[in-house]
């Protein structure tokens, strides 16, 4: 059906495609990404890493579940998605008299909270403005203001170019890969220091049930002052033994080593788990939770949660952008 779609589309001439025939085919291959298992290898450099560090995992997606686990030498981690809830298991790895232990906790949360190593779909091209699983609200056409007055359009043979109209987004999309976006360009600038981000997909695969499939993904932040460009943030993600069949979602379950700790930011209470995920013993107040308690001179505050500990487990990307003020305004549009 979504293969009949885009190939009624494909027949326009280039003066028909106006932008929601375009952003229509586009939305046709993106529904196509129902169901993607898969291994993946991530390699990132950054002006505030030491050195590039490689991740590898696995990804587990349905319409409405993302599984990610993500390895590296110093840590560990799977992320569970669904649409109420996120759980994180962070795993530190150090090393005691030549033996690796591993300190785990697992953090639950209604939002993302930047757990992701690795956001499959945001690194395909498929999301933007955030949001680890395809919705509306995280569109190519939300992203562009859903508004072809403040859009140009651009056939040039097998490439499509959509440019708005104040130059802060570039969109690529290849209609030999059924519309999809195969690069994404923003710029913005500050006094006299200009950012530029691209995200491209550098090599697309087609399933064996036919879903063509971004499948080797870059992405790179810099910036230019005087002359001299500094690279922020370089990362590659290429994906391996893509299957695109559906399965059980609600087969899928996390399994967390026995006495894990758990840290529930929803319901505000802390307390350890078995391997399916069942409280062991007794379910406490979470320390997460501040209550601030006023002088009498004083209003009273609300009580307020503090944001999860980032450390080694957040995005190298967001650690970058998070000292760069301009990048954030980048980044912010593709990644949360």
């Amino acid at each position: 059906m979504y293969a009949l779609a885009i190939a009624v589309i494909a027949t326009y001439s280039c003066a028909a495609q106006d932008l929601n025939t375009v952003l229509a085919a586009h939305e046709s291959s993106v529904a196509s990404f129902q169901f993607l298992r898969c291994s993946f290898t991530n390699t990132s450099s950054s002006t505030f890493l030491a050195r590039p560090r490689v991740l590898t995992g696995t990804i587990t997606a349905g319409p409405s579940l993302l599984v990610v686990t993500a390895k590296a030498t110093d840590f560990e981690s799977l992320v569970y998605v669904r649409p109420d809830r996120v759980e994180c298991l962070r795993a530190e790895v150090v090393v005691r008299g030549g033996k690796r232990e591993h300190r785990k906790e697992v953090l639950v949360s209604p939002t993302l909270r930047t757990m992701l190593d690795v956001d499959p779909y945001r690194d395909m091209l498929v999301t933007f403005l955030g949001g680890a699983l395809p919705t509306a609200q995280n569109s190519l056409r939300l992203l562009l203001k859903n508004d072809p007055k403040k859009v140009e359009i651009h056939k040039d043979g097998d490439e499509i170019r959509l440019l708005t109209l104040d130059g802060s987004h570039t969109i690529f999309l290849s209609v030999r890969n059924n519309y999809l976006v195969v690069a994404h360009e923003a710029r913005g600038s500050d006094k006299n220091v200009v950012s530029d981000q691209k995200a491209s997909v550098l090599e697309f695969i087609r399933s064996a049930d036919g879903v063509v499939v971004p499948a080797v993904m870059s992405f790179r932040v810099t910036n230019t002052a005087g002359g001299n460009t500094t690279t922020l943030f370089d990362h590659t993600t290429r994906l391996t033994g893509i299957d695109t069949k559906p399965f059980d979602e609600n087969a899928v379950k996390p399994r967390y080593p026995r006495d894990t700790k758990v840290t529930n930011m929803i319901d505000g209470t802390e307390y350890t788990i078995d391997e399916g995920g069942n409280v062991l013993g007794e379910v406490r107040p979470s320390r997460q939770l501040v209550a601030l308690t006023p002088a009498a001179d004083q209003k009273q505050l609300p009580t307020t949660v503090e944001p999860a500990r980032t450390g080694w487990w957040i995005l190298p990307a967001s650690v970058s952008v998070l000292a760069i003020a301009l990048a954030v305004r980048l980044l912010i549009r593709r990644r949360r």
